[in-house]
């Protein structure tokens, strides 16, 4: 019997969610974790398509190195992946504390504790993430797809992004986006990544005051 696809739980867990919602039988409190799921499942299932994708360029590799290169990168992928099932519970959970209507009113200390738990998940949730892009490129599995696009857009998703960061760090940061580009041919979700990380690193370590991306 095969092994079910990420692609078809997510599918199915969506199908279950969409009869749910006509019948009125959706939990509110539950919605983000169930999201989150179907989130992580279409994630495995990207993965699960650029690993298929780059067999064929495998198949050049001597033996002996294709096979640790398989392993290491099998064994990451795993990891990621085992690691991400509890962080989706302990959003859900921390989302669920969080209302008033399923525990009560909370306390200030009480919120605080649970803006931590949420913020640091959060931070383990894009760590992962930083670690399955590290795997694929080191194993030749990274698919990129060029597609023409103008900076303006690619920056302005980056600025979309950073924002919310820079509001919890409690850091304020101004993009100069200049005008009259040209059209550029590459990859905009993973430039636009890459651009993020730049940004949150000098976010997160450099010395207090004003930023400004150019």
């Amino acid at each position: 019997m095969s092994e079910v696809s990420a692609l078809e739980q997510a599918q199915s867990q969506l199908k279950e969610l969409i009869e749910a919602a006509k019948k009125g039988m959706i939990i509110p409190v539950r919605l983000p974790g169930q999201l989150e799921a179907i989130g992580t499942l279409l994630d495995q299932s990207k993965d699960e398509q650029e690993h298929a994708s780059a067999k064929a360029q495998a198949e050049t590799i001597p033996g002996d190195a294709k096979q640790v290169m398989h392993d290491n990168a099998e064994f990451f992928k795993t990891a990621i992946h085992e690691l991400r099932t509890p962080m989706t519970s302990i959003r859900g959970y921390a989302d669920m504390l969080s209302n008033p209507g399923m525990t009560g009113p909370l306390n200030d200390m009480q919120t605080q504790l649970l803006q931590v738990v949420r913020t640091n998940s959060r931070r383990m949730e894009n760590l992962l993430s930083d670690m399955s892009y590290i795997n694929k490129i080191r194993a030749g599995l990274l698919n990129v797809n060029p597609k023409m696009d103008t900076f303006k857009n690619i920056a302005l998703s980056v600025e979309k992004k950073t924002k919310p960061l820079a509001d919890e760090l409690h850091r304020q940061i101004e993009f100069d986006i200049p005008q009259g580009l040209p059209l550029l041919t590459t990859d905009g979700e993973l430039l636009a990544h890459a651009m993020f990380k730049l940004i949150e690193n000098s976010l997160r370590y450099s010395a207090e005051g004003e930023g400004k991306a150019t």
